[in-house]
Parts: structure tokens; sequence; C-alpha cells
């Protein structure tokens, strides 16, 4: 989009989805986006639970928004989706902290341009981020000790989701799932 600031991580955009955009002109946020390969599209676990019941599984002829927009003209855009997919199912705990890394940039981002982030986890996949999805945040700590001299403490914060690891960013989702978590 022409003028728009734009953030660009491994897992996460902002200021080139034409959803979001619209959204982000009218209002106080910036809202970052991951899109993932939906449904059993990257091959491995099927990260759109209801896609077969809601007639937008991709792999059954279904409706999509996986090959709409930029996908329909660039090839790559869908094997990008899917490479992220498949680090997300080999290794959930290091593509979370891949994650955490993202949104913190994303938030000093917004920031700079004086907007408040939002975060929409599933743009083509309906995984449930709140269960089963935990992170940790590493931090240093430099303090004197007693003698004047100083001391670099390392460790991390655990946290239960993303949502938990970030109350300043407005998570928000669409999901099929029948019930999902509150």
């Amino acid at each position: 989009m022409p003028g728009t600031p734009v953030f660009k991580s491994a897992t996460i955009i902002a200021g080139l989805n034409a959803k979001t955009v619209k959204g982000d002109k009218a209002s106080e946020y910036a809202t970052a986006i991951m899109y993932l390969a939906p449904a059993k599209m990257a091959g491995g676990a099927n990260l759109c639970a209801m896609a077969t019941e809601a007639g937008c599984d991709p792999n059954h002829g279904g409706g999509c928004l996986v090959n709409s927009g930029q996908a329909q003209v660039f090839s790559s855009i869908n094997r990008a989706r899917i490479a992220k997919t498949q680090r997300y199912l080999a290794n959930r705990a290091e593509f979370m902290a891949e994650l955490v890394r993202d949104v913190q940039r994303f938030i000093k981002w917004c920031a700079k341009h004086g907007v408040k982030p939002a975060v929409r986890l599933n743009g083509t996949s309906d995984i449930q981020w709140e269960v089963a999805h935990p992170v940790e945040i590493p931090w240093v700590s430099h303090n004197l000790n007693a003698a004047g001299q100083r001391v670099t403490e390392y460790g991390s914060d655990r946290y239960a989701s993303i949502m938990e690891a970030f109350p300043e960013v407005q998570f928000y989702d669409y999901t099929k799932v029948y019930n999902p978590v509150s």
C-alpha cells in the first residue's frame, strides 16, 4: 500500500494486508498478521480444525483465503507460508521463541510510529493460541553488588500463552471452532 509504513518479520507482517490496513488507517492501532498454510496444506497436522465442515478446506476445493490476494499471483507466497508452517510443526517451542522476538520488535515499531499494537495470529489458520502454546521471555539484569561490582543475571519468565506475555498488545481472532477458549 503506497505511503503505508510496513513492518516485516519472519512470522508477522503489518502494512501490507488490504483488510488490516483499512482498519489501521481509521484507528490508533497498527495490525500485524501471521499467515500460515491452512488445513493440511503443509503436510502433517490440520491447522484449521473446522475447515471441512465450514466448506473452506483448500485440500477439498473449499473457498479458503489462502489463495486470494497476492497469493493468486505469486506462488512464492504460499511456499513461504508452507515453510513457516513446517517450522511451527517441527519445533513449536523454537517457533514460539521466534514469534516472541517478532512481537517484541513490532511493539517497538508501533511505539516509533505512534500507534498501539494489534496482532492477528490466524490470518489463514485456525489455531487456538491460548491452549498449549507457552512462551518464555528471556531477560538480563545488571546490578551492583554490596562491594560495588557489576553483576549480570540471566533468566526468563514463562507464560501460558503469547497473549498473557504481552498484555499491551490487542490480540484478536476469527475462528470457526465452535467452543473457542475464552
